[in-house]
């Protein structure tokens, strides 16, 4: 009688949460920054270089990539051609959904952060976390070079509602550049989080030839 092999590794569909999540692994949330001073403090903390983009200027948009499967989109917050741009490295972006700055564009005015990481957001959910985007928690002396999601931007990232897993009264307290988020990602929450970044969507080898070393 021979030996019958199975494979019991169950079979993703292509495109499908998991799958991406699978094929296109990203940094993890307390790895990922969402907003920094400076390109150069950005490159640090990922341990990523960061790149010039075609002819867009490096004070509006900078990209910062591994050369294989990692890649994030930095933005000037007072940049207002970021979804455009953000389409020309990343590729289509399908209707429906909105090209939004992961720390919203008046978080990074107050705290000082002249680059922001971009990210593709159901137009639905990006618009109820609209309102507990303006809401500023305290900081005790100068914000961090570079800073993290909180659980919210977490959730937001993850195409979550606000409300959905915190109370409001939690949400009001606003964010802190200080924060971290405390969760990491399975597998199906990873290929939420890398669509999010439009890693799946990315063609690597045209990338590279359009990115210029800073």
């Amino acid at each position: 009688m021979s030996n019958i092999v199975l494979d019991c590794e169950k079979v993703l569909e292509v495109g499908s949460p998991r799958w991406i999540g699978r094929n296109f692994p990203s940094l993890a949330p307390n790895q990922t920054v969402i907003a920094g001073k400076s390109m150069e403090s950005i490159s640090k903390a990922i341990n990523m270089p960061c790149f010039k983009f075609g002819r867009l200027s490096i004070k509006n948009v900078f990209v910062a990539h591994d050369s294989n499967k990692l890649c994030y989109v930095y933005v000037n917050p007072n940049y207002r051609n970021y979804r455009k741009a953000f389409q020309k490295i990343i590729g289509e972006i399908q209707t429906g959904v909105h090209v939004d700055h992961v720390l919203s564009r008046s978080l990074a005015r107050h705290f000082g952060y002249p680059y922001v990481l971009l990210c593709i957001i159901p137009g639905k959910v990006n618009s109820r976390h609209g309102y507990f985007e303006s809401i500023k928690a305290n900081l005790v002396g100068d914000s961090p070079e570079v800073c993290y999601s909180d659980d919210r931007v977490y959730d937001k990232i993850l195409a979550r509602n606000p409300t959905a897993r915190r109370k409001k009264d939690v949400l009001l307290s606003g964010y802190t550049p200080e924060a971290k988020p405390e969760n990491g990602l399975a597998l199906n929450q990873q290929g939420l989080w890398s669509a999010a970044l439009g890693l799946d969507k990315l063609n690597m080898e045209t990338l590279i030839e359009k990115t210029f070393k800073i």
